[in-house]
C-alpha cells in the first residue's frame, strides 16, 4: 500500500514535493485545524523521499510480521491503525504547522507492542521473553536517541506511537493458559480474545477526541489556516474569495501585533498585494506590498520588493 502510494506521488510530482504532499493527505496543522481530521489517518500511507519509504518499509517487514505472527491479524491490524492515529495527534497538537507524513508513528507503535507482548509473556516464556523485551526496549530507545539528535524527525509521533502501542499491546496481548485434553495432549490456549478486548477501539478514539479538542490551535495555526485558504483562493483564481479571506484575516489583526503575529500577518499583506495586482489595482498593490515590508521576515521582505521593482519599471 504505502509503496504504490509512494509511485504515485513519485509519477505526479516526486514525494517531496509540498503540494503533492498537501494532496495526497500529509499531515497540516492548518488545514486539519479547518476541519481536514482525516488527514490524522492518511498520513500513516504517506512517505517523503525515498529513503523515508525504504527504511519505513523495511522496518514495517521486519517488526510487522513479528508482530503479527504473535497477535494475530486483526489485532495487529488495530494495533497499527490506532498507535498510527494517535501518534498523529500527539504529532499535530504538538508540532502543528509542519507537513508531516510517514508510518513511523505506527511502526514505533508496533515496537511498543511487542515489548508489553513480550512483557506480558514473562512468566509464560521466562528469560526468553525477558532478554526480547530488554532488545525491544533497546532498539526503541536508539531510534528515539536518533530521532532526538536529526533535525526532521517527527519524534513526538515517535514516542506517542511507541507509548500508545505498548499500551494497547499490552490490553491485546494473549494470555496464554496450559490446558491438558482428556487424552493428555498439553496445549496452549488464550483466554484474551480479541472480542474482549474491543472497548481499546472506542477508548482509543475517545482519547484522540480529548485531546484534540483540549489542544485547541494556537492563534499562529489558526491564521495559517486561514491564509492557506485564502491562497487555494488564489490558486483557483477565485480572487473575491481569497480577498474576503484575507480581509477576515487582517480586520481582525489591525493593531497590537506581537512579533510572531506580524510574520503572519506580512504574508496576508502580500498576497492582497498580488491579487490586487491580478485584478489591475496596482494603487492597493503598492500599499499592500509596503505592509509586508513592514512587517515581514526577510523572505517576505524580498518577495514584496521584488514585485514593487517590477512594478515601477513597467510604470
Amino acid at each position: 500500500m504505502i509503496l504504490l502510494v509512494f509511485l504515485a506521488m513519485t509519477a505526479l510530482g516526486g514525494s517531496e514535493n509540498p503540494d503533492i504532499l498537501i494532496k495526497f493527505g500529509a499531515m497540516f496543522g492548518p488545514l486539519i485545524s479547518s476541519g481536514e481530521y482525516w488527514r490524522l489517518i492518511t498520513a500513516m500511507f504517506i512517505h517523503i523521499g525515498f529513503s523515508h519509504v525504504l527504511f519505513n518499509g523495511f522496518s514495517l517487514f521486519i517488526f510487522g510480521r513479528l508482530s503479527e505472527s504473535y497477535f494475530g491479524p486483526s489485532r495487529f491490524i488495530t494495533i497499527y491503525l490506532l498507535a498510527g492515529v494517535l501518534g498523529s495527534v500527539a504529532s499535530y497538537t504538538l508540532n502543528p504547522t509542519a507537513i508531516s507524513a510517514g508510518a513511523s508513528g505506527a511502526i514505533f507503535g508496533i515496537l511498543g507492542s511487542l515489548a508489553a507482548y513480550f512483557l506480558v509473556q514473562k512468566k509464560s516464556f521466562g528469560q526468553l521473553a525477558q532478554g526480547n523485551l530488554t532488545g525491544i526496549l533497546i532498539l526503541a530507545g536508539i531510534n528515539l536517541a536518533y530521532g532526538l539528535a536529526t533535525p526532521r524527525i517527527d519524534n513526538w509521533a515517535h514516542l506517542s506511537g511507541f507509548i500508545s502501542g505498548f499500551a494497547i499491546g499490552y490490553i491485546l496481548s494473549p494470555r496464554y493458559k496450559i490446558a491438558v485434553s482428556e487424552i493428555g495432549v498439553t496445549k496452549l490456549t488464550d483466554s484474551n480474545s480479541l472480542m474482549k478486548s474491543i472497548w481499546v477501539v472506542p477508548a482509543a478514539i475517545i482519547t484522540a477526541t480529548i485531546v484534540l479538542i483540549i489542544a485547541n490551535p494556537s492563534n499562529e495555526v489558526q491564521l495559517y489556516s486561514q491564509i492557506t485558504s485564502a491562497e487555494k483562493y488564489y490558486r483557483e483564481n477565485q480572487y473575491e474569495q481569497a480577498l474576503d479571506e484575507l480581509n477576515t484575516i487582517l480586520s481582525k489583526h489591525k493593531y497590537s501585533l506581537d512579533s510572531q503575529t506580524a510574520t503572519l500577518i506580512a504574508e496576508a499583506h502580500l498576497l492582497r498585494g498580488i491579487i490586487y495586482i491580478e485584478i489591475g489595482d496596482l494603487e492597493s498593490a503598492i500599499t499592500e506590498l509596503s505592509l509586508a515590508i513592514r512587517w515581514g521576515n526577510p523572505e517576505t521582505k524580498a518577495a514584496a520588493n521584488e514585485i514593487l521593482v517590477a512594478i515601477n519599471f513597467k510604470s
